[in-house]
């Protein structure tokens, strides 16, 4: 009787933590979910404006689909999130490491899950990290990080096995487009996705080129690059291994009001009040067999990083190997197409990015990076409802979503992909932000040939090192590089006012 009560006592609580430092509202749980306003709009859902409650969504779940013997078995979360079958493992803490705000929690399913029926308990522990900023251009996104762990010992799926195989990571988003409609916030969606689809909707004239994209706006005019790729390395904050630029698949599925769905880009959005897009990004994934991989000019094996599948659907799928079958790309209500072609007629669509298919070792960690982002309309737009202006499109914010992601890396890049420990991530951002105040742009260039500093203004500051001994003082001219030389590798600070800007030397 006592050890009952102890177990129970000893069980952590289902915790939601609202999120409101970007302009998008949202909210992170500690079982399985990112996010969602509800049918009743009581809660944030990437809410945009923040505080506006217009929420662009309605729920969000998370979930792992794995084979075992000749059955699958997918963990999920529900509505309801008490009522799904992740279990809270910890409880939700606030941190800034490395963005201007983190939430870093973590949820499991192992055989000791009440929640998960006896057989079905896959033996992962899922840590989930949000990060998010205030300041533009980095405050329309929210990026996520999963750290995803088996362990053995603790599954019960038949035959206990040693490693997961044919493991598959996804993602469902509930877009609603939007809740301040003043007809229907629901019925009148439709979606779409900015990639590479291996040639599946060569039927539909896709890729194409019809605009050229700028971070901030749009020339309507082709520009010769494809509309649903971005370029990277073109810009002196966007790293490469070997200082040189490629184009890149965006990797976004959106969704938007349909209530004029001649093109993407062209529907009326409520007049003015639903024109957002939202739209769910898969930065980075371990290599599989989804990925596009080659040999480059220089020698190196390359990847674009693509989804193993982009689905929607009205109704929930009624078993695991329904389910299954859409985060494998292969489900008989899409047509067995891995990149679902888009529906002719608005709907109550929710959309699913899935990741895969990996094997899972005992005790190994499958790290995966997706974020959501929302822009007016794909190219940027204004926005004269809610009296903003002219602001970004979802192409643009999506576009800045993977330079945080990259900001501060060393020796990785989006052709070369590199997971959370394995380079630096996210945190320049953070540390250029710090001159906002003195409307100092500071940040640091990597070249082949060394690392460089680059500022809009001219400043002399002072470079220290991890220690805080005072190496020397730099005087950096506006518009210029300026070369850091003779310096070892390894941490170092800059220190202009009362302000400190990290900066690292590989």
């Amino acid at each position: 009787m006592w050890g009952l009560i102890l177990i129970f006592f000893s069980q952590v609580q289902d915790q939601i933590k609202s999120e409101k430092t970007p302009e998008c509202w949202n909210w992170l749980s500690n079982d399985g979910a990112f996010g969602g306003a509800g049918d009743f709009g009581t809660l944030s859902g990437i809410t945009w404006p923040g505080g506006s409650g217009n929420h662009y969504l309605n729920m969000s779940r998370f979930v792992i689909g794995v084979k075992a013997g000749n059955k699958y078995f997918c963990t999920l979360t529900d509505y309801l999130m008490s009522n799904g079958e992740w279990e809270p493992y910890d409880t939700i803490y606030e941190t800034n490491t490395r963005a201007e705000h983190e939430m870093v929690t973590y949820f499991d399913d192992f055989k000791t899950n009440p929640r998960n029926w006896i057989g079905r308990h896959t033996g992962i522990l899922v840590k989930l990290v949000s990060l998010t900023y205030s300041f533009e251009p980095y405050n329309d996104f929210i990026g996520y990080e999963f750290y995803i762990t088996y362990d053995s010992t603790l599954t019960d799926l038949p035959g206990t096995p040693s490693y997961l195989d044919s493991l598959f990571v996804g993602f469902i988003y509930d877009f609603d487009i939007s809740y301040n409609d003043p007809s229907t916030h629901s019925v009148d969606d439709l979606y779409s996705f900015d990639g590479w689809t291996f040639g599946e909707w060569n039927s539909m004239g896709y890729p194409y080129d019809s605009v050229t994209l700028l971070p901030d706006s749009f020339l309507n005019i082709p520009d010769g690059l494809w509309d649903q790729f971005l370029i990277w390395g073109d810009e002196p904050d966007e790293y490469t291994v070997h200082g040189d630029t490629y184009q890149i698949p965006r990797n976004v599925v959106f969704m938007y009001d349909g209530d004029n769905p001649s093109e993407p880009g062209d529907d009326t959005g409520e007049n003015g009040i639903s024109e957002g897009y939202a739209g769910i990004k898969l930065i980075y994934a371990p290599k599989s067999p989804s990925d596009s991989i080659w040999i480059d000019n220089y020698g190196d094996t390359v990847r674009w990083v693509c989804p193993a599948s982009i689905q929607y659907f009205i109704n929930d799928p009624s078993s695991d190997s329904s389910l299954y079958l859409y985060l494998k790309g292969k489900h008989p209500n899409t047509n067995y197409k891995r990149f679902a072609l888009p529906p002719s007629t608005p709907g109550d669509y929710k959309i699913l990015l899935s990741a895969g298919p990996f094997t899972l070792h005992h005790q190994d960690t499958l790290h995966i990076v997706f974020g959501v982002a929302i822009g007016q309309g794909l190219n940027g737009g204004n926005d004269s409802y809610y009296g903003r202006g002219w602001i970004r499109g979802l192409r643009q914010d999506a576009d800045y979503l993977l330079k945080a992601y990259y900001s501060g890396s060393t020796n990785s890049d989006p052709l070369h992909p590199s997971s959370p420990p394995k380079d630096i991530h996210w945190l320049e951002i953070k540390e250029r932000f710090k001159f906002k105040n003195q409307n100092v742009k500071l940040f640091t260039v990597y070249r082949k040939n060394g690392v460089y500093l680059y500022s809009n203004k001219n400043i002399h500051a002072a470079l220290f090192d991890a220690s805080g001994r005072k190496i020397k003082e730099l005087t950096i001219m506006s518009g210029k590089l300026e070369k850091l030389k003779g310096l070892k590798k390894g941490a170092y600070f800059i220190k202009y006012r009362n302000q400190k800007y990290k900066i690292v030397i590989p």
